[in-house]
């Protein structure tokens, strides 16, 4: 998500507030596309605003991750603990 005061930061979160990552792009657009249904559904539903519904602040940014449970994004700002979401162990790139 690109953020006013801090700039591009990861969203999407465990339950434990360590970050998700996906191991292919194809997995991060499908998991965008079905957060984005949910809301369009909510505004049809008259549970959400049309600007909110419509809204799309989700990006997705390749990453490399490191032995260390961190990962590194495009503008080599480091962050970390990770789960890779759908994977059985994580690859050196995403």
């Amino acid at each position: 998500m690109d953020t006013v005061c801090e700039g591009k930061v990861p969203a999407w979160r465990n339950e434990t507030g360590g970050f998700l990552l996906h191991s292919t792009e194809r997995e991060a657009q499908l998991e965008i596309a079905d957060y984005t249904m949910i809301r369009i559904r909510q505004f049809q539903q008259g549970e959400r605003d049309f600007e909110d519904a419509f809204t799309v602040e989700d990006f997705i940014e390749p990453v490399t991750t490191r032995d260390d449970a961190t990962f590194v994004d495009s503008g080599r700002n480091s962050y970390g603990p990770w789960e890779i979401l759908e994977a059985s162990k994580p690859p050196s790139q995403l």
